[in-house]
């Protein structure tokens, strides 16, 4: 019979609708389903049952009234079905969506990323020295050149040390790079290329075969002003400097500041001494950051202020007539992957195949870097967070009076300012 079929495809949808996430939908489609119910079996009884005078049979007039209530529920039942469907595939398209996201996150390249505005609106990262790249590599064979991260405290040179070291690696096989001034037993350095045992780096073998093209650090100390190149050499390093590629890695002055209050490391002025009473560091920026740095426990060199340290600090590395990099660890952070092919390819290093290698947890994972940042009510940055508040104009200023930004613009290297983008706001035209 019709009806009973209608009845029974009635079911079996109610069935399958339950299984669904789209409980509104479902929620009207059983009150349909009741409704046409009721119609059906009216129709049914007014078939079976004779009429009879004495009986409360359905009269012509009704049966049909019920039957067009049938219909109309069945059209009902049609067009929710199909609300149901497209509600499922949206969630599905969503899952699918979440999922990819995931993955992407999980692969954490940031390639794809785009530089937030307020660094400017290059479609390429702003790396400086890139033309004397074909110097350096002129400059020896490729078992002899290799490239050492630079920076001011609080700039991210372990993060770039690390980038490199996963992802670069030279054309050839090295010497073992010894770490303290008790590495110094040549038996268990091994020696892969003819020549005196003078060259090494860090001992990191690629299933590809090939080491890692990168020292820790410059040889005259990462952290030290570039005007000891050739004079200051740190322990266990015995290269020639013209070897070496410094990579200088530059941070936002108006945020490095503020990491330099909650790590001053060997730098010391008022700011940093008193942060835990006013909590205003680095502001005020004139009378509080007048800064003496420790580079070494007997070189110390004064600053009037933490902006004249970030400008005469990073100029020396500017005036560099040697081959050398600059590159900005704001495009480090959101265009990694090709900041770090450029450096690689500039040094005169190849890529490792496969994916690229990045590093999402905290580069300073000592106790001293964690216990600085917990005592300030900090986690310590890892690089979601960093992603995260990192081109914030509104995080940039914070902190900052009137008086600190106008010291701040009269004090600063404003070519280096402009070549970085390093403005106080995006429409900022100095």
């Amino acid at each position: 019979m019709a009806v009973a079929s209608i009845r029974l495809a009635l079911g079996m949808l109610a069935l399958v609708l339950a299984a669904t996430p789209c409980f509104y939908y479902i929620a009207l489609l059983e009150d349909e389903h009741k409704h046409a119910d009721a119609a059906a079996k009216a129709e049914v009884a007014a078939e079976v049952a004779p009429p009879d005078a004495n009986s409360d049979h359905l009269d012509p007039a009704t049966t049909l009234k019920l039957a067009a209530e049938l219909a109309a529920a069945k059209k009902r039942v049609i067009e929710l079905t199909a609300v149901v469907q497209h509600q499922s595939q949206e969630l599905a398209a969503a899952d699918e969506a979440a999922a990819s996201a995931v993955a992407s996150s999980a692969r954490d390249t940031s390639s794809a990323s785009i530089i937030p505005p307020v660094y400017g609106s290059n479609t390429e990262p702003l790396i400086k020295g890139l033309e004397t790249c074909a110097e350096f590599r002129s400059g020896g064979n490729s078992s002899q050149l290799v490239m050492g991260p630079a920076g001011l405290f609080n700039t991210g040179t372990n993060y770039l040390e690390f980038l490199l070291r996963m992802n670069c690696r030279q054309r050839a096989k090295y010497l073992r790079q010894p770490h303290s001034k008790d590495s110094k037993d040549e038996s268990s350095w091994v020696d892969e290329h003819d020549g005196p045992a003078q060259h090494w780096v860090r001992d990191v073998q690629w299933s590809g075969g090939g080491r890692s093209a990168n020292l820790w650090q410059v040889p005259w100390g990462k952290h030290n002003p570039v005007i000891w190149r050739g004079i200051h050499y740190q322990p266990a390093f015995n290269i020639s400097v013209n070897l070496v590629l410094p990579v200088m890695i530059v941070k936002d002055p108006l945020t490095w500041m503020k990491s330099m209050c909650r790590k001053p490391y060997g730098a010391s002025f008022e700011g940093a001494r008193l942060r835990r009473l006013v909590k205003t560091c680095p502001s005020p920026v004139k009378e509080g950051t007048q800064t003496n740095v420790s580079f070494q426990p007997n070189k110390v060199v004064a600053y009037k202020s933490l902006v004249h340290m970030w400008g005469e600090w990073v100029r020396a590395y500017a005036d560099m007539k040697t081959p050398h990099l600059i590159v900005r660890y704001e495009d480090l952070l959101f265009n990694t992957e090709e900041v770090v092919k450029k450096i690689c390819d500039c040094g005169g290093g190849v890529m490792v195949d496969g994916d690229f290698r990045q590093k999402s947890n905290p580069s300073k994972r000592g106790k001293e870097h964690q216990s600085i940042r917990q005592s300030m009510g900090e986690a310590t940055t890892d690089r979601s967070k960093a992603l995260a508040k990192t081109g914030d104009p509104a995080k940039r200023l914070e902190g900052y009076s009137a008086n600190d930004l106008k010291f701040i613009r009269d004090s600063w290297d404003e070519e280096l300012i402009k070549f970085f983008h390093y403005y106080h706001d995006v429409n900022d035209d100095l």
